[in-house]
This record gives structure tokens, sequence and C-alpha cells, in this order.
């Protein structure tokens, strides 16, 4: 639940990767051994907090790893891949009701969207081999509360035979769009309804529209920030491609960490900030659909480009195409993916000890439920885990990883290509290790908009469990 996503919405006037990968990684440690957490994916984890997990793999060789619900049959199979696109904008009928702006300062205080300066979407993309897969969406919304997401998952399920864990539901966190978590206004069921019914449906059609396919996997770097002065963020970029069997771009994925902030509060036009930028820069390279997740995007900033800009709106979409070309070039350097798929999944529950958090559950403002924790609140939530081949490691992230507790995730992966899906799965605030709690980096703002002091930890150690538990 990012509650206005700091002041991050000024952007640098240069360009250029901020320090290197490995140097991040080397900086983000692990929490340490005295922190309020413990070691098992299936055992007890932090403060009042619970988890269960699984590891499942399908493949074509005849060394399929070892997997916590067994040692399963390879399966002689192929990749298959669908992707589809779904527009969620409001029309003026919806606006007339007044459909709330999320993202920046206190309920009710940024007051309803005005006018829609670019269409908002839900794009999905959905990986199969044989019988197994999963089938991932990102809409373009700051959030979405467990309430929607749990029925998301539900219906999806049905639609496709999938287990519910095996649908991801993910936001590109957009400033400038629609507040789905009840946080800053929320709107009328007018609105809102439609837009889950076309979740639900833009993720079941790209799972029953899967052809077969092979993957290619993609890496570089991109320019961002840091706004909590480590001096080093994930600039990584990752790049999904899957082919038809003719050859064709079928689709791509791509994930990239940067708030899309560009546009400030004052901006009452819903919009997807840069990352609609990527998406239009990559369909129009490709000629195919392009699905983008934000990645490890906690204190990420945008770096737009030198440049004269007529608005905002033509910096941010400015960054985002830039983000996309180089996305693009890395294209011709994709690895092919061995048909092997490796799905992982973790829930665990964490107290709610943010004020805020209590007070706007008391009011029944919020689009979550939360559970009784002795005399307070609880929530529960999840991640996953996505090995395809040996080529590329994944994982969903339940809201906004900070740069350390993202890269700490990272450091337990051994995959060439890697990526943490920030506020994918739920969103749930930042995610800060307890070792930079209250240190005064950025006045001390993303911890007033997080869970409670072991959440980073908790989330570490939840999903590196997940990591380390596929030995291959």
């Amino acid at each position: 639940m990012a509650v206005g996503c700091g002041d991050d919405g000024g952007v640098a006037a240069s360009a250029g990767s901020s320090s290197d990968s490995g140097d991040a990684a080397t900086t983000a440690q692990p929490p340490a051994e005295d922190s309020s957490t413990t070691s098992s994916p299936s055992g007890s984890a932090s403060v009042g907090s619970s988890s269960t997990g699984s590891l499942q793999t399908s493949s074509t060789g005849e060394d399929s790893p070892a997997s916590s619900s067994g040692d399963p049959d390879p399966i002689d199979e192929e990749f298959s891949a669908g992707f589809d696109v779904a527009s969620i904008s409001p029309n003026d009928g919806h606006l007339a009701l007044n459909v709330y702006m999320g993202a920046y300062g206190a309920p009710f205080v940024r007051g309803p969207a005005e006018s829609v300066h670019d269409d908002v979407y839900v794009r999905s993309v959905a990986i199969g081999l044989g019988e197994e897969g999963f089938v991932a969406a990102v809409a373009d919304l700051p959030g979405l509360g467990n309430d929607f997401t749990r029925a998301v998952r539900t219906r999806v399920a049905e639609n496709t035979g999938l287990a519910p864990e095996r649908v991801l539901i993910g936001t590109t966190h957009t400033h400038a769009s629609p507040d789905f978590q009840g946080l800053w206004g929320g709107g009328p069921s007018e609105y809102r309804n439609p837009v889950i019914d076309e979740l639900v449906g833009s993720m079941s059609r790209a799972w029953l529209l899967r052809e077969t396919a092979t993957l290619e996997v993609a890496s570089t770097t991109g320019p961002n920030d840091n706004r909590r002065d480590w001096g080093f963020t994930d600039d990584s970029i990752t790049l999904l491609l899957a082919r038809s069997e003719a050859g064709d771009l079928l689709g791509t994925l791509g994930v990239f960490a940067a708030h899309p902030t560009v546009l400030g509060a004052d901006n009452h036009a819903i919009s997807r900030d840069w990352c609609g930028g990527y998406v239009d820069t990559m369909q129009a390279h490709t000629g195919a659909p392009a699905v983008l997740f934000n990645g490890i995007l906690g204190d990420a900033s945008t770096m737009t480009p030198p440049g004269e800009y007529a608005d905002d709106f033509e910096r941010a979409f400015a960054y985002g195409a830039l983000i996309a070309d180089l996305a693009h070039d890395a294209a011709p350097r994709a690895d092919p993916i061995d048909p092997e798929l490796v799905f992982g999944h973790v829930g665990w529950t964490m107290p709610v000890q943010n004020a805020l958090f209590q007070i706007a559950a008391a009011l029944d403002l919020l689009d979550y439920s939360f559970s009784r924790d002795g005399d307070g609140q609880a929530v529960d939530t999840e991640a996953a885990y996505v090995r395809l081949g040996s080529q590329l490691q994944l994982v969903t992230f339940p809201g906004e990883p900070l740069t350390r507790t993202g890269l700490a995730i990272k450091d337990a992966m051994t995959a060439p290509h890697q990526a943490v899906l920030g506020q994918t799965s739920d969103t749930l605030g930042y995610f800060i290790l307890s070792d930079e709690w209250m240190t005064g980096r950025n006045d001390d703002y993303e911890e007033t908009v997080s869970l409670h002091e072991s959440a980073g930890d908790t989330a570490v150690e939840q999903i590196v469990g997940l990591v380390e538990a596929d030995a291959f």
C-alpha cells in the first residue's frame, strides 16, 4: 500500500547507468543472523508470522530437480505462450462518478481524475509446458487490494484449470491512475467491477490462446537513480521473448525498476506515466504485444534523458522509450531457454503495525482483508518463484522492495538472467531490511508506509527459501 510514494516525481537531467549490478549485489547483504527471522520456507518467520511453501518441476529432461511436492516425471513437451491486452480506462460516465487518483497524499486530498491522457491497460502473458504453467498480468494501477486479487485468482483458476497460486497479478504502480486500494478515495463500483472483469478476461484469454513457442531471454541495463542515496540501485533490464513455431514474435515481457512518478500530484489526467512510453515503443519495434513489470522499485527513481520536453507527459514517454530502446537493442543477444519450467509458491502471515493502515482499516476505507493477530491485525500474503530452463529465474514480490531488499533475493539466484517482479502477488507497501530501518535515508519516508520493521527481512527469508529449494 504505497501511500504517496515520496517526493520522487522530479527527474535527473542526464542519462546513464548507476553502479554496476555486481557492486550492487555485493553491497546488498541478506538479513543478519540476529534479525527477527528464521530460515525455513515452510517454517515460522518473524513476529507472529508463519508460512507454507512448495516447489514443482516440469521438464523435457531426464534429471528433474527434487521438489518439496515430490519428483515429477519428465514431460516431453514444448513451451507454449499466449498474450492478451485489454483497456481498463474509465469513460466519461465513470469519471462523472468520481474515480479517485491513487498514490499521492492523504485520502480524498488529491481528488478524482478529470480526464484520460493516455489509456491504461491490463497486459497478460501465459507460459506453459505441457499442461503445467502460469499466467501473469500487470495492470496500469498504483496497486490492487487483496480483496480484488483474491477474487481474480479464484475466477481465473476456474476458467483455466490452473491452481490459484499460478495466477500472478501485478501493477505497474503508475501514480497517474485510479485507486484500487481504497487509500485515496477509491471509485464507483460501476467502474471498478468492469475492471476486475477485464483482468479475469485478459488472463483467461492469454492462457486459453497459447500456442507452441520457443522462449529466449536477454539482459542489459538502463538509467535509474536511488532516492535513499545508496549510490546504486538495480538497473537491470530483463526481456523475455516468445516466438511461434514459424519464428514470429508472439510477444515480450520486460522487467525494469523505476517509480512511475514523472507526473506529479498536481496531475489529474489518467496516464501510464513512463510505462506507456516503454510498451508503445516496444510494440512499435516488434509489432507484438509488450508486457512490462516494475522491478525492485521501492527506492528507484527515473533518469529522463536530456532534451527539451513540451510537458511531463512527453518527458515520461521519452524515459519509457529509452528503456524500450535499450531492451530491444539487447534482443539479438538473447539466449534460448531450455524447455523446463519450475514453479514454487510460498504464503506467510505478517503483523500490521503501521498506524495509518490500522486507522484506514478501522474506518473501512481499504480494499484489503486483514485478520486478527492477538490484540492487533495481520495480513496473509504470498510470493511465487519461476525458473525457465537454466537461463531465467524470477520471483514475485508482494509490494515495493527497496534496492537492498530485492538484491538480497537476486544474490541467491544463480541463473544468468534474473528478475524480481515488484508489486506482484500483493501490494503491501515498502519492504525495508531491518538494518536500514529508520537510519534517516530519504527522511525515513518509506518506513512510514511499511507494515512493520521486520517485513523486509521476512519477505527476503521466505522468497530466498523458495529460490534455494530449487537446486539446479
